[in-house]
């Protein structure tokens, strides 16, 4: 399935951005293309713009996330901006991510006709579902066992262990 020439998603779509986003501007000058393969996924960002293509590429350097277990990362400077592909191991894991990005570029097109007035409401309204989502998880720890709180508390402790290695190795080759 391609969404190549289609604005890219998620992070990389800034025409929806939230108000007041600092790097809104440099983004606004950045042509941005997602292609989905068939186990991953390939983002393209170029732009003409100095100031712009130097953030991209330096965005390279300082990004942290090398990706999950599972999840291959290469990131890759062009004359003109910057290629990033995600390959999947798990189909599961990247159905996940796909469907994540075809409801944040669903989100994006409904932004693209609002008014300001109106993003404002929608971005109160995605405040309160967050609200809403953390005392729905909040009821769940409390409705734990003891036993099941620590065997989460291992298994978050696990997966922030994994990335906190990947970000130090990078701090230590870079």
């Amino acid at each position: 399935v391609s969404v190549a020439s289609a604005p890219a998603v998620g992070a990389f779509d800034m025409k929806g951005h939230r108000p007041g986003g600092k790097h809104l501007p440099l983004m606004q000058n950045i042509d941005k293309a997602m292609e989905f393969t068939d186990s991953g996924v390939v983002m393209t960002l170029t732009t003409d713009d100095a100031t712009a293509l130097e953030h991209l590429q330096q965005m390279l350097d300082h990004e942290p996330r090398e990706g999950h277990e599972g999840v291959s990362v290469t990131k890759e400077a062009l004359d003109n901006g910057v290629r990033i592909t995600k390959e999947f191991e798990d189909q599961e894991a990247f159905a996940k991510f796909k469907e994540h990005a075809e409801e944040m570029q669903a989100e994006k097109e409904a932004l693209e006709g609002m008014t300001e007035e109106e993003r404002k409401e929608f971005f109160e309204q995605k405040r309160e579902e967050m609200k809403a989502k953390k005392e729905e998880l909040r009821a769940q720890w409390q409705d734990m066992t003891p036993g099941e709180r620590e065997a989460k508390r291992a298994e978050l402790g696990e997966q922030m262990g994994k990335r906190g290695k990947q970000f130090g190795q990078k701090m230590k080759q870079g």
